[in-house]
């Protein structure tokens, strides 16, 4: 059994609708809300569905529109304008379950109020 996490930026939220008033972490990871100041736990689902994206195809779906300089810049400006107001990545079904497909797309529901819960 495998397990991944990062929690060095994690913090205890006081109930389940709690929002942070904080924005930090790595962009290609974090949800559209958060670049407003509206993290909320479903922005954690955001991020697990970019993280099994990265896993299914091997790179991060983001990881493209920084390669074009040929340096790795995570939170340049370029993808944090694509996740603001670019359409969600998606994982292509061919070679995947449709029910893996199904469930990495309703972790990349750009709509927070759309977006599955934990």
């Amino acid at each position: 059994m495998i397990k991944l996490g990062d929690f060095g930026l994690a913090a205890e939220l006081a109930a389940a609708c709690t929002q942070r008033n904080t924005v930090c972490g790595t962009a290609w990871y974090m949800a559209p809300e958060m670049f407003d100041g509206q993290t909320e736990r479903k922005s954690d689902v955001w991020s697990l569905g970019i993280s099994l994206m990265e896993l299914a195809d091997g790179k991060n779906p983001y990881a493209e529109y920084n390669q074009i300089v040929g340096v790795v810049k995570e939170n340049d400006a370029q993808t944090v304008k694509i996740l603001r107001c670019g359409e969600p990545p998606s994982l292509s079904s061919s070679g995947w379950s449709s029910e893996f497909v199904d469930f990495v797309g309703k972790c990349l529901v750009k709509d927070v109020n759309e977006r599955w819960d934990v």
